[in-house]
């Protein structure tokens, strides 16, 4: 059985995974977009080139 202090550090530890997940998702997202409009992806300026 859980502990309340375990309960509130899995919880913490959910947070930050799909705080992540989103942001990362994100990030694919603008990846997808920019090649699907025929751009390339500039891996290290993070933006897309047209």
């Amino acid at each position: 059985m859980f502990m309340r202090s375990e309960k509130v550090i899995v919880a913490l530890m959910l947070t930050v995974l799909l705080a992540l997940t989103g942001y990362w998702l994100k990030n694919q997202f603008k990846i997808d977009s920019c090649f699907d409009l025929g751009g390339k992806w500039d891996y290290e300026e993070k933006r897309c080139l047209k």
